[in-house]
Formats: structure tokens, sequence, C-alpha cells
């Protein structure tokens, strides 16, 4: 796996996202995630580092390369958010609206510090 498949899985899963918005709310927050999960393997693997092998290892990662706090707060409020679709009771928690605020809060918090 290198930078560019990585860059082009974000964006496909970007548009997955916003195929899913409308009805799917659950699986749209998934799919929101990934595209930034994408995002950050890129940025990682553009630094030298190794695509990592999972969701602790990229933490680790993005600690070692000094990303900013509150991109990682954003990139775990993502994370968050997608477990909590696949995974709880979403209902009541995860909207259209939650959907949109995530969009235009922490996913582009995030897609802007690695893109």
């Amino acid at each position: 796996m290198n930078e560019q498949h990585c860059g082009d899985q974000a964006k496909r899963n970007f548009k997955v996202y916003e195929q899913l918005k409308g009805q799917y709310v659950d699986w749209a927050a998934v799919a929101l995630f990934y595209s930034a999960l994408h995002y950050v393997d890129a940025w990682l693997l553009a630094q030298g580092s190794r695509r990592p092998l999972g969701h602790s290892s990229r933490a680790q990662y993005l600690s070692k390369w000094d990303v900013p706090d509150e991109v990682q707060s954003a990139y775990q409020s993502l994370r968050e958010v997608s477990e909590l679709a696949r995974y709880e009771n979403w209902n009541g928690v995860l909207d259209n609206q939650r959907l949109d605020q995530l969009e235009s809060n922490e996913y582009q918090t995030v897609v802007g510090h690695f893109r």
C-alpha cells in the first residue's frame, strides 16, 4: 500500500459518505471516518513512516510526529462516532445534523492538516 492508494481510498470513501448520508446515517459516519483515516495514512507514508497496523499504532504515530492536539482530537472524535455507529445504539445520538457538524468541523480539521 502506498501514499497514492491511500489518497485515492480517502476520496472514494468520501464519495460513499456523500451517497449514504441522506438515508444511512450510521454507515455514512463510518465512511467519513475511513476517509479521514486514509488521509492520515497517506500523510504518514509521505513522512517516511510505515502504514500503521491498527488504530492504536496510528495514534502513536500521530503523537510521534507532533500532530497538533486539536487535529488528534478531531480524528479521535470521528473514530468514536464510527465505533458508536458500528457497535452501539446510535439512535438519538447520531443523525444528519450531527453528520453535517462532523463533516464541517472534525473532518475538515483532519483533512485540512493531512491533505
